[in-house]
């Protein structure tokens, strides 16, 4: 409501709308899976820049304290809320904003880089190609949800992983 203003401009303009849910939520998907293996190849080749203290905070806390309840505020907050925040500032946002006074390449490559600068090092590196992806996915779907369920699909991926190494 914020973003439409006094009623001037309607939300679906932003990429907000459920209008074609089901296409979003599949783009969001296929982006996701197009995701994978650049990302974590960059993961692959900046190993040796990872220590425990460059480790995300959130992965720390799961290690110190693997209860249930714990495990769920961890995932209400990645997979949920991250990616609910960070898509409507980066993409809808930041990239719209740009997009109106810059071509589809320039607003994503600043939106990407302003996305990655908000996470630590290393893994802003290997977040990169991601962010490159959610605005690629944004600027052809123009689509909140698809960039959303692909940024939550990401998240929910890396969770599950982090509990599945905390467990061996």
């Amino acid at each position: 409501m914020l973003l439409a203003g006094k009623g001037s401009r309607k939300l679906s303009e932003f990429g907000i709308t459920l209008k074609s849910w089901r296409q979003d939520t599949v783009s969001g998907g296929w982006g996701f899976l197009a995701a994978i293996v650049p990302v974590f190849f960059v993961v692959w080749i900046t190993q040796p820049l990872r220590s425990e203290e460059s480790e995300h905070v959130l992965l720390k806390l799961l290690k110190e304290s693997p209860q249930l309840e714990t495990v769920l505020w961890i995932g209400l907050s990645v997979v949920i809320l991250a990616p609910v925040a960070e898509e409507l500032i980066f993409r809808v946002i930041l990239q719209g904003v740009l997009r109106s006074r810059l071509s589809a390449n320039g607003a994503i490559a600043i939106s990407s880089l302003m996305f990655v600068s908000v996470h630590r090092f290393p893994d802003s590196l290997a977040l990169l190609p991601l962010a490159v992806l959610f605005g690629y996915v944004y600027e052809r779907r123009h689509s909140y949800l698809a960039v959303v369920v692909m940024h939550a699909l990401f998240n929910l991926t890396n969770l599950v992983l982090a509990l599945l190494s905390a467990g061996a």
